[in-house]
């Protein structure tokens, strides 16, 4: 194990993070290992909205879009989204909207985003967190 053999180094501090805990094998967890564990929950409510007008800002939306009120609505359907999950949701409705502009004939610096983009963008992320949802009962607490 990389981590055999610290011990005798004072004053170095060994840090892991991970989105999947359940996935760190418990030998990691052991004491003389990573003796603190520290929860840092995804976004609430409020925080998935500040993170969405920030990556949506640069990004252009179909004109009949209200703004406030997609941010509002994306920000309910991505409960449990962490700020990964909320950046790739805005990459993937500005790619799917630049290749449908692209087939379809438009400069892609003229494609807007449309309230559909972005729903098909929550749908993917959706499946694939069910996706990835531990079927193990041992693991399931942390799901």
């Amino acid at each position: 194990m990389l981590l055999d053999g610290l011990e005798g180094r004072n004053g170095v501090t060994v840090l892991a993070t991970t989105n999947r805990p359940a996935a760190i094998d418990p030998a990691l967890r052991r004491p003389g290992r990573f003796d603190r564990i520290i929860w840092l929950h995804p976004p609430d409510p409020a925080g998935r909205l500040a993170i969405l007008r920030h990556h949506l800002a640069p990004l252009r939306l179909a004109a009949a879009l209200d703004r406030d009120a997609l941010l509002r609505d994306l920000a309910a359907q991505m409960e449990g989204a962490t700020g990964a999950d909320l950046a790739y949701l805005c990459q993937s409705a500005a790619s799917r909207c630049v290749q449908e502009a692209v087939q379809a004939g438009v400069a892609p610096d003229q494609a807007a985003i449309t309230h559909t983009h972005l729903l098909q963008a929550v749908s993917i992320w959706q499946a694939d967190r069910e996706e990835r949802r531990p079927t193990d009962p041992r693991l399931s607490r942390h799901a």
